[in-house]
């Protein structure tokens, strides 16, 4: 019987990508030509305005995801049970490749990547100068123009030199950059698998982190970078671990001149090293932080010194941080602006918004709570955690972030914390840190059904709800109800 279910999983993964990379391939010829405007209307190229197309378009997009989404719920379910096995990882390579295959259709991310890598190229600063975005495949195609950035200079310079390899064409860009996120992807999995422990299989482990499907379809299919960022934070937590606390702070320096997110670990790390301080080592490791604070600072000239403008660089991601969408923040606000308007007239953003921001600093507060006694106790008492209580409580601080206090979020944002909730899961099978997991590594993809067939773009209420519901609700009843017990691994 279990057989027989392992096969029906696999043949659904299977059939879930193949069905996505079929409709990617029978429109290549289009999409090579820019007369596919996949972005607004996958998989059919065109407008989708009639009922039948719109009943096609829905049932492709259902099957393909629940395809996907019961392979991975079955892998996730076993992966560490041996019912996974070698023959797995060949599956798991196939579902690679028509990932690498599959048209970007729900995210225009790689087009806005190549637009970049074309302004540095044209020896434009885009944190404070205008430059051009490109939309080739949204109908109707359109050049639209921007100021500011919200990445690192280094994925800028990732963008820079992946656009000069691609001669100019954003389609030979999007396949360079996939074939590099197929790297990334490789490279994460080795240092979960490194960090997860020599009794873990490495043949069995590919299979499972091959074949997640958020991730696949995330950092492959659309060619989000995520990975690169954690590549680094990864080293850090290992040589963390190792107790190299001169590489941990060049890592996360590097890291967030990526994409910001490792600065939000960094009072974690610090925490980490206080543990590992006392009077017997003070010198030596005051020295170690010095130095690695040299490291890091030096770091930091090279990577910003073909774009530092002064603060102002950092103008667009405080103008992001305003930007509200398919968050608990964006529904909430829109379901009380009319009646805030009616209230509080002019007036009604201001006392609506700072409502809200004490309502989830609050929520926040309230999950993190347990680990904040854990942390004064480690500053007061010099308590010792072990590195998953230090992996564990990273995960659960960046799930709150996201899933609470995040203005604006998108589907990848689930996947780029899954490593980290690897790891911790890894070293203590907590069955609600499992559940978390598993709805994340799978939920998400199921945005983009109603995503796509409102044109790739909505902004609908409705939608809010519906996306926060999906993503957020399960796994935050999880996260309740470990928090009842201190998030006891």
């Amino acid at each position: 019987m279990f057989l027989e279910r392992k096969k029906i999983a696999i043949l659904a993964g299977l059939f879930g990508w193949a069905l996505i990379a079929f409709f990617s391939l029978w429109n290549i010829r289009k999409v090579f030509s820019f007369s596919c405007y996949y972005l607004s209307d996958w998989p059919f190229c065109g407008p989708v305005n009639n009922f039948g197309s719109i009943i096609w378009q829905m049932l492709i997009l259902l099957v393909s995801f629940a395809g996907l989404a019961f392979f991975g719920y079955h892998a996730f379910k076993n992966w560490d049970s041996g019912a996974l096995n070698k023959k797995s990882l060949i599956v798991a390579s196939v579902f690679v490749l028509l990932a690498f295959l599959t048209i970007p259709f729900a995210s225009n991310d790689t087009q806005f990547y190549y637009s970049l890598g074309k302004a540095v190229n044209q020896n434009k600063d885009p944190y404070t100068q205008t430059w051009n975005i490109e939309n080739a495949f949204f109908y109707p195609p359109a050049t639209s123009q921007t100021t500011g950035v919200m990445y690192g200079p280094l994925a800028l310079d990732f963008f820079s030199l992946f656009y000069s390899a691609s001669g100019n064409n954003v389609l030979y860009f999007t396949l360079l950059w996939k074939i590099f996120m197929i790297a990334v992807l490789v490279v994460c999995g080795q240092l979960v698998l490194r960090m997860a422990g020599p009794a873990t299989d490495k043949k069995i482990f590919y299979a499972f982190w091959l074949s997640q499907p958020l991730i696949l379809f995330e950092w492959i299919g659309n060619g989000h970078f995520d990975g690169l960022w954690l590549v680094f934070l990864l080293l850090a937590f290992i040589l963390a671990e190792r107790k190299k606390w001169w590489a941990v702070i060049i890592l996360l320096t590097i890291g967030a001149w990526i994409k910001f997110i490792p600065l939000l670990l960094a009072p974690i790390f610090l925490l980490w090293w206080w543990q590992d301080f006392d009077k017997a080592n003070w010198r030596g490791k005051v020295l170690e932080v010095l130095g690695g604070l040299c490291g890091a600072f030096i770091f930091t000239i090279l990577a910003w010194w073909p774009y530092w403008q002064g603060m102002g660089v950092f103008k667009a991601i405080a103008l992001q941080s305003k930007w509200a969408a398919h968050s608990l923040f964006a529904a909430t606000y829109y379901s009380f602006q009319p009646l805030s308007v009616y209230i509080f007239q002019d007036r009604a953003h201001w006392f609506l918004t700072r409502f809200l921001h004490i309502m989830l600093a609050l929520a926040v507060l309230y999950f993190l709570f347990p680990l904040l006694k854990q942390f004064w106790r480690i500053v007061l008492n010099k308590i010792k955690w072990q590195p998953e209580q230090y992996l564990s409580a990273s995960f659960i601080c960046l799930l709150a972030y996201l899933l609470i206090w995040q203005k604006s979020f998108w589907p990848w944002y689930a996947a780029m914390i899954i490593p980290v909730g690897l790891l911790a899961y890894s070293k203590n099978k907590n069955i609600y840190l499992q559940k978390i997991l598993l709805w994340l590594s799978l939920a998400p993809i199921f945005f983009y059904v109603p995503w796509m067939m409102f044109g790739g773009d909505t902004v609908s209420l409705t939608f809010f709800w519906y996306a926060f519901a999906l993503v957020s609700i399960y796994p935050l009843i999880q996260l309740w109800q470990w928090r009842k017990v201190d998030y006891r691994l």
